[in-house]
């Protein structure tokens, strides 16, 4: 996949951008620098051409070289730059409130479709076709960029605790298991140019933080009502968002407050959730909006498989020992720190110690 992302950046760069009055779309020339490429292309069209995901991909290869001669030089390396930055995500990420990407919306404003037409319906076409079905199953793409399931195993193999990188709350399939989570561009494709094929861009992640929450929410961009709250532009409030693959051990610091000593009827409204701490307040923030974390953290306590079953424990094992409640509060904090990611243990010591403040247990 990173070889495909070379390709992609080549073909931008080195092929369309230098796209000329009198020079002649020339597989052989053009592609001279990129044999592998180059063979490739070759081959699609002779073997695949009907084909959908090489139709996708052949057809806006060719027609975008013939509307980048319409582009000044200033013009085309200001799409280099898009290219560059949108690929990025680290920086997309960490500076998101600082640094502006191109998004399709953006391109279609400085490229309207009266002067430019089919520039951007081309570019569309082009780079949400690169992480279809329909283009990467391709023999001859496959056995240059190999399959998503081998960085799949690489990642489970890794990131082998079998829980949702994003919430830690759902399990996910792991390196055992044949099918693999689905993939979400955390910068959706539908949204942004250029990095629909970047595997930085790309995350595993449970269904319910995939299909049910993100879906195509963009992580740079403020949602709308708070948006026209706080800005003169309400189309565009940019944002920090947590970086996926940051190689840093977890800053999220997680307090709960519990307003009720009815345990057995515990409703989301009775619970408060707190994150920290205020440095990170602002990723903190997206990772709320896009994941609902603060919803399904209350959830979890109000739930009769969770929360509800924890405290449960508390009490019918306390009687059973007969020992006071707050000596086995004491054993579950030890069991959370010693690995906070099994069953939920990070969100049940926030939980737990949350309901002795409340006054739920006694010595």
């Amino acid at each position: 996949m990173n070889t495909m992302q070379e390709y992609i950046q080549f073909i931008l760069e080195d092929v369309w951008c230098i796209a000329i009055d009198g020079v002649d779309y020339e597989i052989d020339t053009l592609f001279a620098a990129k044999p592998d490429l180059r063979d490739m292309i070759k081959e699609l069209d002779i073997h695949d051409v009907e084909v959908k995901g090489a139709k996708n991909f052949l057809g806006p290869l060719n027609s975008l070289f013939e509307k980048f001669k319409l582009l000044n030089a200033v013009q085309k390396q200001q799409f280099k730059d898009w290219f560059a930055l949108n690929n990025d995500i680290k920086k997309l990420c960490e500076d998101g409130d600082r640094c502006t990407p191109a998004t399709y919306e953006a391109i279609k404003a400085l490229y309207p479709e009266a002067q430019y037409p089919g520039l951007v319906s081309e570019l569309e076409k082009f780079y949400k076709n690169m992480y279809s079905g329909d283009f990467l199953k391709l023999a001859s793409v496959r056995e240059r960029i190999g399959l998503i399931a081998d960085h799949n195993l690489k990642f489970t193999q890794l990131n082998d605790r079998d829980v949702c990188p994003f919430c830690g709350l759902s399990g996910i399939l792991n390196q055992f298991t044949k099918p693999r989570e689905a993939y979400d561009h955390y910068f959706p494709k539908g949204k942004y140019p250029f990095n629909s094929i970047n595997f930085l861009n790309l995350v595993p992640a449970c269904p319910h933080c995939n299909s049910s929450y993100k879906l195509a929410k963009d992580p740079n961009i403020e949602k709308p009502d708070t948006a026209k709250a706080k800005a003169k532009n309400p189309l565009r409030v940019p944002r920090k968002v947590f970086y996926p693959y940051a190689n840093y051990t977890n800053l999220i610091n997680l307090s709960l407050s519990i307003q009720t000593q009815d345990w057995k009827s515990l409703e989301a409204t009775d619970v408060t959730l707190n994150m920290g701490p205020a440095l990170i307040r602002p990723e903190l923030d997206t990772w709320d909006d896009l994941y609902g974390i603060s919803e399904r953290f209350k959830a979890e306590c109000c739930s009769k498989n969770s929360g509800k079953a924890w405290l449960s424990e508390i009490f019918e094992r306390s009687k059973k020992l007969d020992m006071p409640t707050l000596k086995y509060v004491t054993a579950i904090e030890f069991n959370s720190d010693l690995d906070p990611f099994v069953d939920k243990r990070f969100l049940k010591k926030a939980f737990i110690l949350g309901c002795c403040d409340a006054g739920l247990f006694d010595n």
